[in-house]
């Protein structure tokens, strides 16, 4: 606090500076520390505006500090939405998210491998869909992440202990696939069993030459692609001609109308032939009844995967099934 002067008060007497008396004082602007022991009062005056402002200037640096602190709460909150971030983080930091598996069958029914999936298990049972969380995920770019501690916990299974030959598909976004850490981990488990990434075309990759350089190395560890929707995203044939894919996967909405739609029938004829021609696998995805299967075979398609022969399940219970 600054002030212009003070003196003592003893009565209505003012006593200033070298025993002086002082008569005008604005009563309004002084500050009244009594004495009653000794029957007097120490009185100083002061400027209200001047002591604020020597006040703001002597905490020029706590001011400061305590503004880029509450500055950088109100970010992190607006940022993170709350808490939902954390939720997630430590949803992925105690595996409560994790693999299930939807197998993959033969014309004759045998599980030749199966999809990994992602499920989120709540303490109290509850399985939420990736619908109700992998939006949210990307939210925050932590897809990276996720992709990581999947294959961690595929990798640390029992299931991969079983046989080398066992297919397993992953889905990846590009930012995933040029991710150092998802890369030493698809190397991993790469030895562990018949490792497929699979990409959808719903966006034109951004960098077409890393992604290719990538590609390559990977399969240098056998590592194979898969191009999954195919047929309903950015540039089928586009994809098909840059980066070599080792499999197709049928989309679930040309399987849904086979029996329906002779367009839809010639469209999956025309897919077989071109991927006969490439010497590129095929697996029809969402088969959900036996005419369809029947119809596929048919056609030339002899891998499939949907409710017809199962759901996803956990690690635990596909391993018992192979």
């Amino acid at each position: 606090m600054s002030w212009q002067k003070s003196f003592y008060q003893i009565g209505d007497v003012k006593i200033g500076h070298d025993n002086k008396l002082i008569k005008l004082v604005n009563d309004d602007k002084v500050y009244v520390a009594k004495c009653d022991k000794y029957g007097f009062s120490l009185v100083i005056e002061y400027d209200r505006k001047t002591a604020f402002i020597n006040i703001v200037k002597d905490s020029v640096f706590l001011l400061s500090f305590i503004f880029f602190l509450l500055f950088f709460i109100f970010f992190m909150l607006i940022k993170y939405n709350n808490v939902d971030y954390y939720v997630l983080k430590k949803a992925l930091s105690k595996n409560e998210i994790c693999p299930f598996i939807q197998p993959i069958v033969d014309q004759n029914k045998n599980v030749i491998g199966g999809e990994v999936l992602a499920r989120w298990i709540k303490k109290n049972g509850e399985i939420i869909s990736p619908l109700g969380f992998i939006p949210r995920l990307e939210k925050y770019s932590l897809i990276p992440s996720l992709t990581v501690n999947l294959l961690t916990q595929v990798f640390n299974s029992d299931l991969v202990k079983k046989s080398n030959d066992l297919i397993l598909s992953f889905n990846l976004t590009e930012k995933c696939l040029h991710d150092e850490k998802v890369q030493q981990q698809c190397i991993k488990l790469s030895s562990r069993c018949q490792l497929i990434l699979e990409f959808t075309e719903s966006s034109e990759f951004e960098n077409v030459q890393l992604t290719l350089e990538t590609m390559q190395k990977l399969r240098a560890y056998g590592i194979q692609f898969a191009l999954d929707d195919y047929g309903t995203g950015y540039s089928s044939l586009q994809y098909l001609n840059l980066y070599d894919f080792d499999s197709l996967k049928i989309d679930k909405s040309f399987v849904d109308t086979i029996e329906s739609s002779e367009l839809t029938l010639h469209i999956i004829e025309s897919i077989i032939v071109l991927a006969t021609k490439l010497n590129i696998k095929l697996i029809a995805e969402g088969v959900e009844n036996i005419e369809q299967k029947e119809t596929l075979q048919r056609l030339g398609v002899h891998k499939y995967q949907g409710f017809l022969f199962y759901k996803p399940e956990s690690l635990d219970s596909f391993s018992m099934r192979i």
